[in-house]
């Protein structure tokens, strides 16, 4: 005997009860619907899913390019303060050569401070990620503050060792010609400079072992450091002039004095003292100071040891 078929009768009963209407479905229609619906019911959920996601996936590139638009917009900032951060490191740096003379301390040379302390950091690599401009800022970014690094690593340990030098040394620091031959706040000018120059009344070249300080006539001549008197005299070209032994291998030459200064051979003096005034005896063209550093027995220009702010007032 055949099995009998397994159908679902579904009767509609119409409102107007004009008839009822009958329609048999199959099993196997059933099951196929049931599936077809259960696709469509998956389809709909991972569309929906698809959709979600897509969605939060756009806001988020969205949000990420208008943050990359800013971090690139800052580039020139960070550009500008790596600039200023470097001219204060150069001026650090300027700063610390001259305490280096100022306490005899060896100059290790423009190699040594480039490598410097510390840094050393490996530059990312974006080379992949950006286009190419905005690559070559950021490398150049990371590359100058790990130079920076490196070069403010080792002023620390420069200024640490200074500073323990200072300490130790105070005496040394008295006797270190570091200041101006003249009032810092007198209306003083530099006239010639350290080095060969044409004479401005033989009109020879010659070495010109000192600075020319000019201002105005009896202007205080002022001790450099501490030390004593080594001599008085009167030159034909320096006209009166004195000179002071500081110790430590330095001496001073002051020339050009107004007058013979009323001091005496081995009288002590302390920096800042007045030690005659400021004239225009010898061979000048006007009143000035001739100011001369002399170094364990050789002239040294004075600008290496004037500290900067004392410097820049002659200018």
């Amino acid at each position: 005997m055949p099995e009998p078929k397994k159908i679902l009768t579904l009767m509609i009963l119409p409102f107007n009860n004009r008839g009822i209407k009958t329609c048999n479905l199959s099993h196997r229609f059933l099951q196929g619907l049931a599936i077809a619906l259960a696709v469509h019911v998956l389809a709909l959920a991972y569309f929906g899913v698809q959709y979600v996601v897509q969605g939060y996936h756009i806001r988020q590139i969205e949000t990420l390019e208008t943050q990359n638009a800013h971090l690139k917009s800052q580039l020139p900032r960070t550009h500008d303060r790596l600039v200023l951060i470097r001219d204060q490191v150069d001026y650090l740096t300027g700063v610390d050569l001259r305490l280096r003379a100022w306490t005899d301390m060896s100059e290790p040379g423009p190699e040594t401070r480039q490598m410097g302390v510390g840094g050393g950091e490996e530059i990312p690599s974006t080379q992949n990620i950006l286009d190419s401009e905005t690559h070559t800022s950021l490398f150049n970014a990371f590359r100058e503050m790990d130079q920076l690094t490196r070069e403010t690593g080792f002023l620390k340990t420069s200024f640490d060792t200074l500073s323990n030098r200072l300490q130790q040394n105070e005496t040394h620091r008295r006797h270190f010609p570091s200041i101006l031959p003249v009032p810092e706040h007198a209306q003083n000018q530099l006239g010639s400079p350290f080095g060969h120059r044409i004479h401005p009344i033989t009109l020879q070249r010659e070495f010109h072992n000192g600075l020319d300080i000019s201002g105005r006539r009896g202007t205080d001549v002022l001790a450099t450091a501490d030390g004593v008197v080594e001599k008085v005299a009167r030159d034909k070209r320096l006209g009166y002039y004195i000179t002071l032994q500081h110790g430590f291998g330095y001496r001073t030459l002051y020339g050009h004095l107004q007058s013979l200064p009323k001091l005496k051979s081995g009288q002590k003096v302390q920096r800042g003292d007045v030690i005659g005034n400021l004239g225009s005896t010898g061979w000048t063209t006007g009143p000035h100071v001739h100011y001369s550093v002399f170094q364990n027995g050789h002239p040294t220009d004075p600008h290496s040891f004037i500290l900067k702010n004392q410097r820049d007032s002659i200018y």
